[in-house]
């Protein structure tokens, strides 16, 4: 497989028609992410790597494509185009452990911004909702549970140029946050997380309320993916309209 660099990168946007992913778009956009081909002048297989999942689209019966499914990381989360899914079980087998995920529809006008409105300020007493600024990177980067909030971004000043996102403070302490876990031309794709033992209080409806409400002023789609029922049952809450499941790989 080669790298594909940007300025080839519309070479290998017709393999991925079949997903409006917005980890594709972003990478497809050159906003972050990595892709290789086995051609990146006329391509038939390609796979793109981004933040922690990969997607391959193409020919499946191409002579590059157990190459290809062989550059796929292990840690990653393989979204395969689906003629893809014999070829992924017979090459990495037990490598390959296949899970469900949930789509839902990308389109700003579908939320109820009274009641987004009403989430957001939903709080329990000491709790308070800042936006993430320089001094909350760095609390946010300085702990496990919320570095995935701000860890796309190659640095500070790329996410506080690039990216956004909201907290709930409680003692000075970030235990919620939503924020931009990618970026592309017309939206983000969503990230939230509450520490543990602050689960269940309404924090992540807080925070994603308060993150959609700044996505629809700056006319942005704020995309959502769901990888289990909780994740399913919060986007609901706020406002999405689920699309279906789809198939996925985690990659040993």
């Amino acid at each position: 497989m080669k790298t594909v660099p940007l300025k080839k990168i519309k070479n290998i946007a017709p393999l991925f028609s079949w997903s409006d992913d917005k980890l594709i778009v972003s990478c497809l956009q050159g906003y972050s992410g990595q892709a290789f081909a086995d051609d990146p002048d006329f391509p038939t297989t390609a796979l793109i790597v981004n933040t922690g999942f990969s997607f391959v689209g193409g020919n499946p019966a191409s002579i590059q494509a157990v190459e290809l499914l062989e550059c796929v990381p292990a840690g990653t989360e393989l979204i395969p185009q689906p003629n893809w899914y014999d070829m992924v079980e017979n090459i990495l087998g037990p490598r390959a452990r296949r899970r469900v995920r949930y789509g839902f529809k990308k389109d700003p006008s579908i939320f109820n911004r009274e009641q987004l409105e009403k989430y957001a300020v939903n709080l329990p007493v000491s709790f308070y909702i800042k936006p993430i600024d320089s001094e909350i990177y760095d609390l946010l980067y300085s702990e496990n549970w919320s570095r995935g909030l701000i860890e796309n971004f190659p640095s500070k000043e790329a996410f506080l140029e690039k990216g956004f996102g909201f907290v709930v403070l409680f003692n000075g302490r970030p235990v919620s946050g939503a924020s931009s876990y990618i970026v592309y031309d017309g939206g983000i794709e969503v990230e939230i997380n509450t520490k543990p033992e602050y689960r269940r209080r309404g924090l992540a409806s807080a925070c994603g309320a308060q993150l959609i409400l700044e996505c629809l002023d700056r006319k942005l789609c704020p995309c959502w993916d769901a990888a289990n029922l909780p994740s399913c049952l919060l986007a609901q809450k706020l406002g999405y309209q689920y699309t279906g499941e789809y198939t996925s790989y985690s990659i040993g």
